[in-house]
């Protein structure tokens, strides 16, 4: 499960925003392709509608056109779309994307090799907050829905150990991934709650 493992964040804030057009994902992510989580200033999430030309810090932009999955549906394969300045779907590709709860994950390929036309995957820019802890009352986890835009508050799983929830080269307790004020512990693998 992917949600559970290692994956890599796409956190620059001019995927979201208007930029000069100089980037290109082949040269900026290769050697780096797998599992992705979008956040910090870039969003909580892949764009799901067609980003305005000119965004994206590149010529040709990657969005989705299907609705993100729910949370707990699994791996579904979702339309990307590549627009360029003249046709908003140059190029369609499947994209797997996974919803972990609190966090989409997208597994990132390159689509082509920039030459003169440069791409890139495109962000929402949508605060990386939607699902805090302390939004779902106690025994509730805050997943994502509605392609980042909204959240709302699941069954949580059992209690005991939960799989990390960051790369493992990182501290898994901070920020601390415990519910409703649980605390963690980083002394086993995978980390507990308590």
């Amino acid at each position: 499960n992917p949600c559970e493992g290692t994956y890599k964040f796409l956190n620059e804030s001019d995927r979201s925003r208007q930029t000069n057009l100089n980037k290109c994902d082949a040269t900026d992510l290769d050697g780096k392709w797998g599992w992705f989580r979008v956040s910090g200033e870039a969003g909580n999430a892949l764009a799901s509608s067609l980003p305005p030309w000119g965004t994206c810090n590149a010529g040709s932009r990657a969005y989705l056109v299907d609705d993100h999955p729910s949370y707990a549906v699994g791996e579904l394969n979702l339309t990307l779309c590549v627009a360029t300045e003249n046709n908003n779907c140059f190029s369609r590709k499947s994209l797997a994307v996974m919803n972990c709860g609190e966090f989409y994950l997208y597994d990132l390929f390159m689509i082509r090799s920039c030459g003169s036309k440069r791409w890139r995957y495109c962000t929402n820019g949508i605060a990386d907050d939607k699902c805090s802890w302390d939004k779902c009352p106690n025994g509730k986890l805050c997943v994502l829905k509605n392609n980042g835009m909204q959240s709302e508050c699941v069954d949580a799983p059992p209690p005991g150990p939960q799989p990390p929830m960051m790369p493992p080269s990182e501290d898994p307790c901070s920020p601390n991934p415990c519910s409703n004020g649980g605390t963690c512990n980083n002394d086993s693998n995978p980390y507990t709650c308590s």
